[in-house]
């Protein structure tokens, strides 16, 4: 995913291209802006080490999301249509589970799409924000904007009008501390994913396929190594994104900030794949809550929220893979977060706040939000190897 991005092959082309848009920029209306972007975007994904079909199904998506988004057709219908694709493409045992079996799609075994989820996301933003506008949006927009490229493999997941706003003006003028801050954002990333994330997956004690020989502080030591490895490997990939459109004058959002410090798993999902975590608090969370206080009020305030916490994790661990153990994963965190939901109202505000400002339970906190989600990295294995990890861990 990361190898052609932290390439001299990938930032060579870049910067040219990055040079070019911006002494053209200022000479092109809006549209022009938006189709030079096109260009360059399908000049990187053309060089990625895809399926031979990835490139033309992802232009005939696009092509069906500019159109109907242009059209204003039913936001419904266009939402339903792009979760059907998503799960066609990325995730076949679901779609099996789904139709009872039915539809096994052996013809789709060997296409992986890259990018689709978070073509998906960016979808479904521009058609709620297309519904919400109540008009019709430029094709050649839409298109600029799914297509991406420094976000299209692994997001950031980025919002449709913010991205329209910063091509609807010509990029500004980048002085020497923009350049300067530009830099160390790109050079910190190549050296998070290179070197940082390299190093934490290759000194890991724990393998994919058995436990024999484990103790339990050695798999704890694994699971640590392996937060470690993801973390630098994906903010690593974000931060090259963010420094890549940055250059273009287009503002990606943060992706990650400093998730080993949270302090709980509300404070760690703000911190972590903060662009994944906010689009479900957007999208399905928030929604959810309001449809349950309307239409499920015997639950109480209190069992709404926690059925939209519950049903938005398990949304968060199907997308992270396509097996049962991904689901448990969702599951997982949504019961941690549950609990810090049902602790807090237990304590009350007055005692929550003496406990915040108390240095060493911050301190007792933070180990504890970062060993709860190490350990929860264990459901991202095989449940075979998950499950004598977890003896192994207690003992048995």
């Amino acid at each position: 995913m990361t190898s052609f991005t932290t390439s001299l092959v990938f930032f060579a082309e870049m910067l040219t291209v990055a040079a070019l848009y911006r002494l053209a920029a200022p000479r092109l209306s809006a549209r022009g802006r938006h189709g030079m972007l096109i260009g360059a975007s399908l000049l990187f994904l053309a060089q990625l080490d895809a399926h031979p079909a990835f490139l033309l199904a992802t232009l005939a998506y696009v092509a069906v999301a500019a159109a109907t988004a242009r059209a204003m057709r039913s936001g419904a219908l266009v939402i339903g249509a792009a979760v059907l694709v998503l799960l066609v493409f990325k995730y076949r045992t679901y779609t099996a589970l789904l139709t009872g079996g039915l539809a096994t799609l052996p013809g789709l075994s060997g296409f992986e799409w890259l990018g689709l989820s978070y073509m998906t996301f960016r979808t479904i933003d521009l058609v709620v924000q297309a519904k919400r506008g109540g008009k019709a949006v430029e094709p050649l927009a839409t298109a600029a904007f799914l297509l991406f490229f420094p976000a299209y493999v692994a997001g950031p997941i980025n919002r449709f009008l913010p991205f329209v706003r910063d091509v609807a003006a010509a990029p500004e003028r980048l002085n020497g501390d923009d350049l300067r801050a530009i830099a160390v954002r790109l050079a910190g990333g190549v050296v998070k994913v290179l070197l940082l994330a390299e190093f934490f997956r290759a000194n890991s004690p724990i393998g994919l396929t058995s436990t024999e020989g484990l103790d339990p502080a050695t798999i704890l030591l694994g699971l640590y190594c392996q937060f470690l490895y993801i973390y630098f490997d994906f903010s690593g990939y974000s931060d090259v994104a963010i420094g890549t459109a940055r250059l273009f004058g287009i503002a990606l959002p943060e992706n990650f900030n400093f998730p080993m410090l949270s302090r709980n798993l509300q404070d760690f999902w703000n911190r972590w794949h903060i662009s994944f975590a906010h689009w479900c608090r957007d999208y399905l969370y928030f929604v959810l809550l309001r449809w349950l206080r309307i239409r499920a009020r015997w639950l109480g305030d209190v069992g709404a929220n926690l059925a939209a916490i519950f049903t938005t994790f398990f949304f968060m661990g199907a997308w992270h893979g396509d097996g049962l153990n991904w689901l448990l994963y969702g599951l997982y965190h949504g019961a941690g977060m549950a609990t810090l939901v049902v602790a807090r109202r237990l304590a009350g505000p007055e005692l929550s706040e003496r406990l915040s400002a108390s240095r060493v339970f911050t301190a007792v906190s933070v180990a504890v939000t970062l060993s709860f989600v190490s350990l929860g990295l264990l459901l991202t294995h095989p449940l075979a190897f998950a499950t004598g990890a977890a003896k192994a861990l207690v003992g048995l």
